[in-house]
């Protein structure tokens, strides 16, 4: 269809096309806020800033993991995630406030509708509830698991179990332990025996049948 349509089409008209497919797409935007809230200094720190947000709400406990695994030897499971979900939420309250920080240092007006102190303290409070709202998601998969860990866990097949069985026999019945005249079924045999002796015993048979064929 598109072939038939450039068909249609003078060499003046394809240039044009040409021409008009080259040229870049410009946005223009037009702040009408009183506060300049799309300038590029606010622009900026703001959506960068929403990125850096997102990866330290799910980062920021692996920052302190070695402490966080000492801690965890020490606690129970549910006690643990209790220790987890207080221990992030401090922490986004640390990272809110050096998020709202960056916007006063960037000398972003953030008290355009509140008073001095209060539009501070509302833009940290903001912060720290998107980095709980990212955050938690991670937390609260955390609790699903722990209620529901032995339905989430794999189901293994009737073939895997079949020989994790016969490895647990084999483990126990040890041919050192056997007395005289009693022998191993072959099929047990075959997984007690060390992986050398095994090599040995598959050489010897090669050797055997090479000799056979030569003769």
């Amino acid at each position: 269809m598109t072939a038939r349509l450039l068909e249609q089409l003078s060499d003046e008209q394809k240039l044009g096309t040409l021409q008009q497919l080259l040229t870049p797409i410009i946005f223009k935007t037009t702040d009408l806020t009183p506060a300049r809230l799309l300038d590029p200094i606010v622009a900026g720190p703001q959506q960068f800033g929403l990125v850096y947000l997102h990866l330290l709400s799910l980062l920021q406990f692996a920052f302190f993991q070695p402490y966080h695994n000492e801690i965890a030897s020490q606690l129970k499971d549910t006690s643990f995630l209790a220790y987890r979900l207080i221990s992030s939420q401090i922490t986004y309250l640390v990272l809110g406030l050096g998020y709202t920080l960056v916007q006063v240092f960037f000398q972003i007006d953030i008290y355009t509708a509140y008073p001095h102190k209060l539009g501070f303290l509302i833009f940290w409070l903001v912060s720290y509830l998107v980095l709980s709202s990212l955050g938690g998601s991670e937390i609260l998969s955390l609790w699903i698991h722990d209620a529901y860990k032995e339905r989430l866990r794999p189901v293994q097949n009737a073939a895997v179990q079949h020989l994790q069985a016969r490895q647990h026999a084999a483990q126990r019945v040890r041919p050192d332990r056997l007395g005289r005249g009693h022998q191993l079924p072959a099929a047990v045999h075959n997984e007690v025996l060390h992986p050398g002796q095994r090599a040995g015993e598959q050489e010897e048979g090669a050797s055997a049948q090479k000799a056979q064929t030569a003769a």
